[in-house]
C-alpha cells in the first residue's frame, strides 16, 4: 500500500510540474512582454499607422521609391519585429524596383497590442494594409508580399480566404504546418516535454484566455484554398521550424508554385554565382506583371 501511496505521489507530482511547466511556456508564447520602439527611420523609413478593427493601432515602416507601380510589403517571425526583415530587404532592394513596407504585427514591434495572434487574427491587418496601398495607389497597383516564419503564415492564410487583391506572388520564408504542432516543437526544446503532453495543455489555456483552438489554426487548410503564385522556401538549417512543415504546405498548396530549399541558414546569403541561386529571381521575373 505504501508503495501505492508513494507511486502515486510521484505521478501527480510530476503531472503537476509538466502542466506549471506549460502553462508558464503558454504565457510566455501568448503574451507579448516587451515593447521595441525602432522606427527604422536611419533607412529612409516613413513611419505609417492604422487602427484595426480591435482599435489597435499598427506600425508600419514604408520606403516609397520614385517611379514605381509595385510595392513589397514584408512580415516578421514570431518574437521579432520588422527590423529583423532589414536583410532581406536589402536582397530584394537589389532585385526589384518598389516601394518597401515592412510591418509591425500585432503585440509585436511598434504596433499595440498584447496577446500574439500566430498568424490567425493578423490576417484582418494584412487585409488592412492591403486596402491602405490600393487606396493610396490605385486598383492597378502591384503587389508582391514576403513573410517570414509566422508573417508567411499571415499571408498564406488570408490567401485561402481570398482576401488579397492585386498581389501578384507571395513568398513564403519558413512558415509552419500549424501553430499546435509549431508551439509543441518549441517547448520540446525549451522545457523538455514531449508534444503528447504538452499540446492537449496549451489547447486549454489558450482557449480558456482568449477563446481560440489552436488546432483550428493550420494553414495546411488555408493553402488548399490560395489561388496565388506562391514560392517556399525554406532553410534545411532552420532552427525554429524544421524543415519537413515545408513539404507538407507545398504539397498542398492550390496554386502555382516553387517548392526552394536552401543550403544557406538565410535565403539572402546565397552565393548568386551559384545556378541554384536563380530559382526566386526566375520565380519572381514570371509571376511579377
Amino acid at each position: 500500500m505504501k508503495k501505492l501511496l508513494t507511486a502515486t505521489s510521484i505521478s501527480l507530482l510530476s503531472t503537476a510540474s509538466a502542466y506549471k511547466l506549460t502553462a508558464d511556456f503558454t504565457h510566455k508564447m501568448l503574451y507579448r512582454n516587451v515593447v521595441v520602439r525602432d522606427d527604422l527611420s536611419d533607412l529612409g523609413a516613413k513611419t505609417i499607422r492604422l487602427k484595426n478593427h480591435k482599435g489597435l493601432e499598427l506600425c508600419g515602416h514604408f520606403i516609397e521609391k520614385e517611379n514605381t507601380k509595385a510595392t513589397l510589403v514584408m512580415l516578421h517571425g514570431f518574437e521579432e519585429d520588422a527590423s529583423d526583415l532589414i536583410e532581406a530587404m536589402h536582397y530584394f532592394e537589389n532585385m526589384l524596383n518598389c516601394n518597401m513596407l515592412l510591418l509591425d504585427a500585432s503585440a509585436h514591434g511598434m504596433s499595440d497590442g498584447y496577446i500574439r495572434q500566430f498568424g490567425y487574427d493578423d490576417v484582418f491587418d494584412l487585409m488592412l494594409w492591403n486596402k491602405y496601398l490600393l487606396k493610396k495607389y490605385g486598383d492597378k497597383h502591384h503587389i508582391i508580399m514576403y513573410g517570414k516564419g509566422m508573417g508567411a503564415n499571415t499571408i498564406l492564410n488570408t490567401a485561402g480566404l481570398g482576401k488579397l487583391k492585386n498581389v501578384d506572388c507571395i513568398i513564403s520564408d519558413g512558415a509552419y504546418s500549424d501553430v499546435l504542432s509549431y508551439l509543441a516543437s518549441k517547448a520540446q526544446k525549451v522545457i523538455k516535454l514531449p508534444p503528447f503532453i504538452t499540446k492537449p495543455i496549451m489547447r486549454t489555456i489558450v482557449m480558456n484566455e482568449t477563446g481560440r483552438d489552436l488546432k483550428d489554426m493550420d494553414t495546411i487548410k488555408y493553402v488548399t484554398k490560395n489561388t496565388i503564385p506562391t514560392i517556399f522556401i525554406h532553410s534545411r538549417h532552420n532552427q525554429d521550424v524544421d524543415v519537413k512543415n515545408v513539404y507538407a504546405l507545398y504539397n498542398n498548396n492550390a496554386s502555382a508554385k516553387e517548392l526552394f530549399v536552401v543550403r544557406e541558414d538565410h535565403f539572402y546569403e546565397m552565393n548568386q554565382d551559384d545556378s541554384y541561386a536563380k530559382v526566386l529571381p526566375e520565380f519572381l521575373r514570371e509571376h511579377i506583371a
